[in-house]
């Protein structure tokens, strides 16, 4: 198995060749709508055929606020990444509600979908 392990600044980031697989967990909404948008959108063009795909997001039901920069962050709807993986196959789809400090919730939507 080969695995291409790179230390980068995902901001500044930029995928230059096709991967069997990429992940992305916990990471795109800390940045704001259009970075996090472009940036699955480098995802979504860069699995090859027959690849996949693995993303996890906090979605807008989250209610706990302060690991987040003011105006620095995306919370994905519900089924947006379902949207945004239209036309490939979902191999598992779910979305988590975790209890967070202060009586607040953590709610993941997490996606892994193969491109055809």
């Amino acid at each position: 198995l080969r695995i291409d392990a790179q230390c980068a600044d995902i901001g500044n980031y930029v995928i230059k060749e096709p991967f069997d697989t990429i992940a992305a967990i916990g990471l795109l909404m800390f940045f704001p709508k259009e970075k996090a948008l472009a940036l699955l959108s480098q995802i979504r063009h860069h699995v090859t055929e027959g690849g996949s795909a693995i993303i996890n997001v906090l979605t807008d039901a989250t209610t706990y606020m302060g690991m987040f920069q003011p105006d620095h962050y995306y919370l994905f709807g519900k089924d947006e990444l379902r949207e945004h993986f239209s036309g490939w196959k979902i191999l598992h789809e779910a979305h988590e509600d975790y209890a967070a400090p202060e009586g607040t919730r953590k709610v993941f939507s997490t996606l892994v979908a193969q491109k055809y």
